[in-house]
């Protein structure tokens, strides 16, 4: 994933690989270019595999840490944290009844 985007690929091109990889980045704007990577090791998360990234944008000195996530095996899910967060804060802050397509003011 870290390859497509130095090699100028969006977040919504995966490529031909195998395994299938799709790539969830709302927070990549289209303008930037990545000049160099590096893959710091895997951190600490739950139901995930997560791993820091320090990335340098073309054009800038000043790199920035990044986190991403791998779930699953084929086809392979790959979230930046920020991403993985608001989804699973949007699943936490619906109801039951709100799921089922009920009112969730019902008993």
């Amino acid at each position: 994933m870290m390859d497509g985007w130095l090699n100028g690929l969006s977040a919504r091109e995966s490529g031909s690989s195998k395994p299938e990889v799709h790539v969830v980045d709302q927070t990549r704007r289209a303008d930037q270019k990545l000049a160099r990577y590096e893959i710091l090791g895997e951190v600490p998360a739950d139901n995930a595999r997560a791993f820091a990234v320090r990335v340098t944008y073309q054009g800038t000195d000043e790199p920035e840490i990044l986190r991403f996530l791998a779930v699953g095996v084929d086809p392979m899910w790959i979230f930046r944290r920020e991403d993985y967060d608001n989804i699973w804060k949007h699943d936490e802050r619906m109801k039951p009844a709100d799921r089922a397509g009920e009112a969730a003011g019902k008993p």
